[in-house]
């Protein structure tokens, strides 16, 4: 339910999503990543600053699963400079993320 208040605030809530997505809990992380894609279009500039600037991997590979999930073709040059992360779960994520953007 808080969520959904969070996602009625829109844009100014995108960056605080962003940090939950580092959180240890599962649920909380998939509620902000579902806050984030319903949020949509506006927050694919701060998710593909997070893919690429985060030192947090949780936040990286939530992004993104998000920027897949959202659908966004800003995103796929971003994704496919991802798959030279050193982390294998974010190249995944990133290779998931093309997948599902067609590229």
């Amino acid at each position: 339910l808080a969520f959904a208040a969070i996602i009625n605030i829109g844009e100014p809530a995108i960056m605080a999503l962003i940090e939950i997505l580092n959180r240890e809990e599962m649920e909380i992380q998939l509620a902000a990543s579902v806050a984030l894609i319903e949020i949509g279009e506006p927050a694919v500039p701060h998710l593909i600053y997070a893919l690429q600037q985060s030192l947090e991997w949780p936040i990286k590979l939530w992004a993104a699963r998000i920027l897949g999930s959202i659908g966004n073709k800003k995103a796929i040059e971003p994704l496919r400079e991802a798959l030279n992360d050193d982390n294998d779960f974010i190249r995944n994520a990133a290779e998931d993320a093309l997948k599902m953007l067609g590229a």
